[in-house]
């Protein structure tokens, strides 16, 4: 499944009351978790503590 795929379909299952498994929370990268979500814990984190290897470096914009 693509980004855009897993973010399409977590916003509509949220409408449909569905929640998350581990498994899918476990699965979240920076794009996912802003795409679904809003934000992303690397946001406010520093550089080196970033959850996810995809997160923008503090000279680019956070959110996608």
């Amino acid at each position: 499944m693509t980004p855009q795929e897993f973010i399409a379909y977590w916003l509509d299952a949220h409408e449909r009351g569905e929640q998350m498994s581990w498994g899918d929370i476990a699965s979240l990268t920076h794009e996912t978790q802003v795409g679904v979500f809003g934000f992303c814990l690397c946001e406010d984190t520093e550089p080196i503590h970033y959850p996810y290897s995809d997160c923008p470096p503090p000279s680019e914009p956070r959110f996608i």
